[in-house]
C-alpha cells in the first residue's frame, strides 16, 4: 500500500490570525511613520522661515532697513522705465522685495507681472500645508491667471486705536465688513509704506530684536488650500499690504481650520491670525534672525506684546509659549 506525502500548510485560522497580527502592527506602526514624516517637515518649515529670515536680514545689512509692507491689496508692481523701483516705492510687498536676497534677481527683474505672480517660491511654502503651487478658482479668486501664494506673513504689529484707522471702530474692536487689513502696521515691522514712507532701521525695534516677532505661519482654512483661493490666500506672495502676508497680535494665533468658505462678513478672525498646520505649535521667526515653535497656550497678552516693537514690555520665559 502506497502512502501519501503531505506538505504541511497553513490552515484557514491560522491564516487569518497572520492576516490579523500584521493588520496590527501596521496600526502600531502607521501613526509612528506618520509622526517621523510630520517631524521632518517641520523641520524644513523651519528652515524656510530661518532662510526667509536670513534674506530679510541681508536685505537690511544692504539697504540698511527692512522691507516694505507694500501698498494696497491688489495693487500693481511699480516700475520706473521697465525695472522694480526700489522697496522705499514698491508697491508689491516684502515677499517680492527680498527676492534679489534668495537668489531670485531674474525673476524679481522679469518685466511681466503674470509671469512673476504666477511663479511658485518653494521656500514661502510650508510643507505640512503644500507643495509649492500657484492657485486661481473659487469665489475667492482674484487675479487673471493662478496665482503663487506664501505660508508666511509678516507681522504688522497691532491695531493701534489711537491711530483713526478706519478698520478699527471708538471700543478698539475691528469692524466686520470685509477689509483685508486690521491695522495698517504702526507699531508693527511691517507697515503701509504709502503711509510711513520711512522704512524701518534696527534702531526702531525698540523692545528687542530677540523680543519682537518677525514673520511666521499664516491660519488657513484647510479645505482650500490646494484647489482654491480663499480670503488671506488670493492676492499671492506679492499682493501689497494686506492678509495675504502679512498678520496682526490682535487675535491669539489658532491652528488651520476646515470649513466652507467665509463669506466677505466672516472674515474676523481667521484670515487676520497667525497659525499653522503642525500638530500642537506653529513656528515663529524673530527679528534676531533666531526660529522658535510655540504653544498654542501662548497668552494673548504675551503674543501682542511680542508684535509691537515698541511697547517696552518684556516677554517672560513662561509666557511666550516657547
Amino acid at each position: 500500500m502506497s502512502r501519501r506525502n503531505y506538505q504541511p500548510a497553513f490552515t484557514l485560522v491560522e491564516l487569518l490570525v497572520v492576516i490579523a497580527i500584521i493588520g496590527i502592527l501596521i496600526a502600531l506602526l502607521l501613526p509612528a511613520v506618520q509622526a517621523a514624516r510630520e517631524a521632518a517637515r517641520r523641520t524644513q518649515c523651519i528652515n524656510n522661515l530661518k532662510q526667509v529670515s536670513l534674506a530679510i536680514h541681508s536685505h537690511i545689512d544692504t539697504l540698511k532697513t527692512f522691507p516694505t509692507g507694500g501698498s494696497a491689496v491688489g495693487s500693481a508692481r511699480t516700475l520706473r522705465n521697465g525695472r522694480p523701483v526700489s522697496y522705499t516705492e514698491q508697491a508689491w510687498s516684502w515677499p517680492y522685495q527680498i527676492l534679489p536676497q534668495i537668489e531670485q534677481q531674474n525673476l524679481y527683474d522679469n518685466p511681466v507681472d503674470r509671469f512673476v505672480y504666477s511663479t511658485p517660491i518653494e521656500m514661502y511654502y510650508c510643507p505640512s500645508r503644500r507643495p509649492p503651487i500657484a492657485i486661481g478658482a473659487g469665489p475667492w479668486q482674484f487675479r487673471p491667471i493662478p496665482t503663487a501664494m506664501t505660508d508666511y506673513a509678516g507681522n504688522a504689529g497691532y491695531p493701534d486705536p489711537n491711530d483713526n484707522d478706519p478698520d478699527l471702530n471708538k471700543r478698539d474692536r475691528p469692524n466686520f465688513t470685509a477689509t483685508p487689513m486690521l491695522g495698517k502696521g504702526k507699531n508693527g515691522v511691517f507697515r503701509v509704506n504709502f503711509i510711513y514712507p520711512l522704512p524701518l532701521a534696527i534702531r526702531s525695534i525698540s523692545d528687542g530684536m530677540s523680543q519682537t516677532i518677525l514673520i511666521g505661519e499664516k491660519r488657513l482654512n484647510s479645505n482650500f488650500v490646494l484647489t482654491e483661493n480663499q480670503p488671506g490666500d488670493n492676492d499671492g506672495y506679492v499682493g501689497g499690504f494686506q492678509d495675504d502676508v502679512v498678520r496682526w497680535g490682535y487675535y491669539e494665533p489658532a491652528p488651520d481650520w476646515s470649513g466652507p468658505q467665509l463669506l466677505a462678513s466672516q472674515l474676523h478672525p481667521n484670515n487676520y491670525q497667525f497659525g499653522g498646520p503642525h500638530p500642537g505649535v506653529f513656528i515663529m521667526a524673530f527679528c534676531d534672525g533666531s526660529v522658535h515653535t510655540m504653544r498654542y497656550d501662548v497668552t494673548l497678552d504675551a503674543f501682542r506684546a511680542m508684535c509691537i516693537r515698541n511697547d517696552g514690555v518684556v516677554v517672560s520665559d513662561g509666557d511666550n509659549g516657547l
